[in-house]
């Protein structure tokens, strides 16, 4: 968890894994100040499911067009001070076309250095 600790104090963006509970780590990034999400597509397993749970999860509106376009998108826009840290769990359940998509998305979204933007990768 330190260099997570450490990622959040820079004000730094990437992608990483843990295995730590998802509270200790929605909670460690909004004690740094940093907006939090949760998404957690534990009960879905296509694209469809897995969009349903983007837009309750960032509040987006209803007119989110629900593509992977519209997702790149929407998760640009998505900022915060001093960042924005996602926590998605059950990922596994997600066919594989999918969760490898959203994870490039995710990915490219941290790597655009546009606002601090973290995703942790959970397991279960």
């Amino acid at each position: 968890m330190t260099s997570l600790s450490a990622v959040l104090r820079s004000g730094g963006s990437g992608v990483y894994q843990s295995s730590r509970p998802v509270g200790d780590i929605l909670e460690l990034a909004g004690s740094e100040g940093w907006r939090t999400v949760h998404l957690d597509t534990g009960d879905v397993s296509d694209k469809a499911g897995l969009m349903d749970r983007v837009q309750r999860a960032f509040q987006l509106p209803d007119w989110f067009g629900r593509n992977w376009d519209a997702l790149a998108d929407a998760l640009s826009d998505v900022r915060s001070e001093p960042g924005v840290l996602v926590a998605w769990t059950g990922r596994a359940g997600l066919d594989d076309t999918t969760r490898r998509t959203t994870e490039e998305i995710l990915t490219e979204r941290a790597d655009d250095r546009e606002g601090a933007f973290v995703a942790v990768l959970l397991e279960g």
